[in-house]
């Protein structure tokens, strides 16, 4: 099992927000909600300066996936849900965040600085996306058969045309052929050895003290097989059981849906991740989980066909299946002082 010091972040407890603090003390407290963000192989790119008043919210191109995300795509829609993650918790906290996205072309690390206006009362729903934090988890396994109604998926959509996105339903006949592309695209990126070597280097055993990474009991795996997995990926073909895998899970979710933004450059990949941070919080307050099939975005190559395919001209940035799935082991996060810097 993760030890526990790994798995500290997830037990934040809202109670302990410095209410009557400095702005300081605040932006400190929230950077803990941000850090539960979803990332790309939970590589978590991110790190935060605090000074005084103010929070700036940085790029860590070091924990970049060269081969998965060479143009770091991915790595700015994981800071951007680690910013939305932010300010849904100062929301949720009774604070009035402002943020800056973007503020200086010319330090391109820099993605938003965030202050604080006057503190008000959260509303319910403030406070609700605010608890489901801790709860949200990425599920990797199958979903139950409950659907997700009409209405709780038009919700979630609100949640990402609020974000400058789109959240693009795949329709039962698109199934096959977007099926098809999964499977194609794992079968790709499992057969180029550079790309087995990056995900090997990002699993993680079950007792492993690492703040990142997958822990094999996210796949389902005990403490032998999550040993073992690392050098069995990297020495092993395996692109057509993945392949299998993933066109299985695909069918089956109850919902297959993609999040879309009208452009594709980093101020849009920003909007993304605050969108995928919206969705998949309101999704937990409704009970349901979130799993992802990014894999034929992720190949260029067949990103233009899955556009085609969803019949859009937008840029599809993330594939997503939902679903009801029991509450899983949260995965680790790095401790603030590993991403936090004070001034």
């Amino acid at each position: 099992m993760q030890t526990p010091v790994a798995l500290e972040a997830w037990k934040i407890d809202s109670e302990a927000f410095p209410d009557t603090g400095s702005d300081y003390e605040k932006l400190r407290f929230a950077v803990g909600y941000a850090l539960l963000a979803p990332s790309s192989h939970n590589s978590q790119p991110w790190r935060f300066e605090i000074e005084q008043d103010t929070l700036r919210l940085y790029a860590d191109r070091s924990r970049t996936l060269a081969v998965a995300d060479p143009t770091h795509r991915e790595l700015i829609i994981s800071c951007g849900a680690a910013l939305g993650h932010l300010l849904a918790a100062l929301r949720g906290l009774g604070e009035t965040p402002e943020p800056s996205i973007l503020p200086d072309a010319g330090h391109p690390d820099l993605l938003a600085i965030v202050r604080l206006g006057k503190r008000r009362p959260p509303t319910d729903a403030e406070v609700r996306l605010l608890e489901a934090m801790p709860r949200r988890r990425t599920f990797r396994g199958h979903f139950s058969a409950e659907p997700i109604g009409e209405q709780v998926y038009d919700r979630l959509s609100a949640c990402a045309r609020n974000e400058n996105a789109l959240l693009v339903p795949v329709r039962e006949e698109q199934r096959p052929r977007i099926a098809d592309l999964v499977a194609d695209a794992e079968r790709r990126q499992m057969g180029d050895p550079a790309y087995r070597s990056e995900l090997s280097r990002w699993m993680r055993p079950n007792q492993s003290p690492a703040f990142d990474g997958i822990p094999g009991y996210a796949f389902g795996f005990g403490n032998l097989a999550s040993m073992l997995a690392p050098r069995f990926l990297r020495r092993v073909n395996a692109g057509n059981q993945a392949a299998r895998r993933d066109r299985a899970l695909l069918q089956e979710a109850p919902v297959v849906t993609c999040l879309l933004t009208p452009h594709d450059d980093v101020a849009a990949w920003l909007d993304c991740g605050r969108a995928l941070s919206a969705v998949l919080l309101s999704a937990a307050v409704q009970g349901i989980a979130a799993g992802y099939l990014n894999q034929p975005i992720e190949v260029t190559a067949l990103r233009g066909e899955l556009r085609r395919l969803l019949e859009t001209d937008a840029w599809p940035q993330l594939l997503l299946r939902m679903g009801h799935a029991p509450l899983s082991r949260p995965t680790p996060r790095r401790p603030q002082a590993e991403v936090v810097h004070e001034k």
